[in-house]
């Protein structure tokens, strides 16, 4: 961040020349794959187009089968591809996507392999410490990019051509982009996608790279949507719109040697009101995507000009910055097949290092054997019994430990969904001489009550009858087999199956947007949802929806 864009790009001759220079050592070489292993190229955001890269380029030096995926869709493919290897791509081995993909390809991939420009990172220490990956790490002399993948995303197609043995001349890229930043600023199509015209791209099979790349830089910049079409599919109507839509559309077409004559003939149809531009790339897979995404970075550059804004130094809103950030590996569901504790799969799919875990476990245990115990908080279901058995009650093992805190002075606590079919539940468990160190926090913390208190709860909350009405409408009420309870602070939607209660959790979560203080959960069975009353601290924080 914070680094101009124009500035950037005046470093792409000196990176072109490094690229050539530079000395690829990969330990092992690159893997060998047979006709019947697959290779999988993941790349997240502006890296993407460079795994695209990698992918043509492997099958046409390899002949073997390639994909390109983001790290989330490698991460929910990963036990249906097969046999397959993975090439990571990522400019400074941080993000928490790449990681994620990372630690899945070093547990189910035969081969890893990863290509970044920083020598020490997240991703680094990953790759390190298990040993067995291939690992392409540098110090290069552009330092870092800014907000956009620049130098990074050159030198990524430069050294992948190198690495697989495509020739690449990047002195003609050199000259040609110095050229192309020069004329791009007099196009008449720059004015025009300046000032608010949507652009659509076509491409053959050389420019899909570049269309890639275009659309990913005009959504980060925020300059505006990328509709990417192939030269074919383009004339399953998507053409249409260019006379016939309310906005007003700018084609940009990336063109090979081999989709020449077929782009001058689908030329000469389009409206004459069409403004066009064309990126007519060189011959050789490696130079023309190279060609074309130097004209990306040029046609970015000057409409940024034309907009008054730098594409390298955008605006990113708080919310923006908080999507990126947040670990997805928190949410994505575990393979079918994991067998190790599935919070520490978590971890280990967050990107951290094992011996980073087993740390901090080991820390924890030891903090644990010299503290002194006075109070307990549990959850109930899923923890003093099991979710599948929670109709029969407190576990026998589980009861017998808590008598046995009980019994050392030590203060209980339970914080739960439940009613008072925990009250009962406990007074058959616990001895009565106990009771008095034990409070229930039913109905999320709503209702409170010790164990030696005969039941009681707190008054619905008087919100809950709109929110019957509300869910009602959207298709959430008893003929439709959902059981509602509103008890206290917490309004609890049971569900007839499982679908019906992802669908409950999508409405609840959505209603607890528009809620200061309210949030929404889900369990196996139920949604519960709490108003503020069941939590004292409303105003320091959105309101929240997710997964227990």
């Amino acid at each position: 961040m914070g680094k101009p864009y124009s500035q950037e790009l005046d470093s792409i001759t000196a990176t072109l020349a490094w690229c050539e220079s530079v000395e690829l050592v990969l330990g092992g070489g690159l893997p060998s794959l047979s006709q019947s292993e697959r290779l999988v190229c993941i790349g997240s955001g502006g890296s993407f187009s460079a795994a695209e890269f990698t992918v043509r380029t492997a099958e046409k030096t390899q002949g073997v089968h390639a994909v390109a995926l983001t790290p989330m869709e490698y991460v929910q493919r990963v036990r249906t591809l097969g046999p397959h290897s993975t090439f990571l791509l990522s400019a400074e081995g941080k993000n928490s996507d790449i990681r994620m993909a990372a630690a899945t390809a070093l547990a189910e991939a035969r081969h890893t392999t990863v290509l970044t420009f920083r020598a020490r990172s997240p991703l680094v220490d990953l790759i390190t410490e298990d040993g067995s990956a291939r690992l392409l790490a540098f110090d290069p002399p552009w330092g870092k990019d800014g907000y956009l993948a620049t130098n990074s995303l050159v030198a990524s197609h430069v050294l992948v051509a190198r690495l697989f043995g495509m020739p690449v001349d990047t002195g003609r890229a050199a000259l040609e982009f110095k050229r192309e930043r020069q004329a791009m600023a007099e196009r008449s199509a720059i004015t025009s996608i300046a000032g608010g015209a949507r652009v659509l791209t076509v491409h053959g099979v050389s420019g899909a790279v570049p269309a890639i790349d275009l659309e990913s830089k005009f959504a980060e910049s925020a300059f505006g949507t990328v509709q990417r079409s192939d030269l074919r599919q383009f004339a399953h109507g998507r053409h249409i719109q260019l006379s016939q839509g309310q906005d007003r559309f700018i084609v940009v077409a990336f063109v090979a040697a081999e989709e020449l004559d077929l782009w001058v003939a689908l030329r000469g149809w389009l409206p004459a009101s069409t403004e066009v531009v064309t990126c007519l790339m060189p011959d050789g897979p490696a130079d023309g995507a190279l060609q074309g995404l130097l004209f990306v970075l040029a046609l970015v550059e000057a409409v940024g000009r034309a907009m008054g804004r730098d594409a390298g130094e955008p605006l990113v809103p708080a919310f923006a910055r908080e999507i990126h950030v947040m670990e997805a590996a928190r949410y994505l569901p575990m393979p079918s097949a994991a067998t190790r504790n599935p919070k520490v799969t978590v971890l280990r799919r967050t990107g951290r290092r094992w011996a980073d875990i087993a740390k901090a476990m080991n820390a924890f245990a030891e903090r644990l054997r010299g503290a002194s115990l006075r109070g307990l908080v549990l959850d109930f279901d899923g923890t003093c019994c099991e979710t599948p058995l929670r109709l029969k009650g407190m576990d026998g093992e589980i009861a017998e430990e808590i008598r046995r805190l009980l019994a050392s002075g030590v203060q209980i606590a339970f914080a739960s969904g439940r009613g008072n079919s925990l009250h009962d539940d406990l007074r058959k468990h616990l001895k009565p001489s106990t009771w008095e160190r034990v409070l229930l926090g039913c109905h999320s913390g709503s209702s409170l009550v010790r164990l030696s208190e005969d039941w009681h709860e707190s008054p619905c909350h008087e919100s809950f009858a709109a929110l019957d009405d509300e869910l009602r409408g959207q298709g959430i009420h008893r003929e439709c087999g959902y059981k509602i309870r509103a008890k206290g602070g917490q309004y609890t939607i049971e569900c007839p199956d499982v679908h019906g209660a992802r669908h409950a959790f999508l409405l609840a979560s959505e209603a607890a947007r528009t809620r200061t203080g309210w949030r929404a959960f889900r369990s196996s069975h139920s949604v519960p949802r709490t108003c503020p009353a069941t939590n004292t601290n409303t105003a320091a924080k959105r309101p929240t929806a997710r997964a227990v």
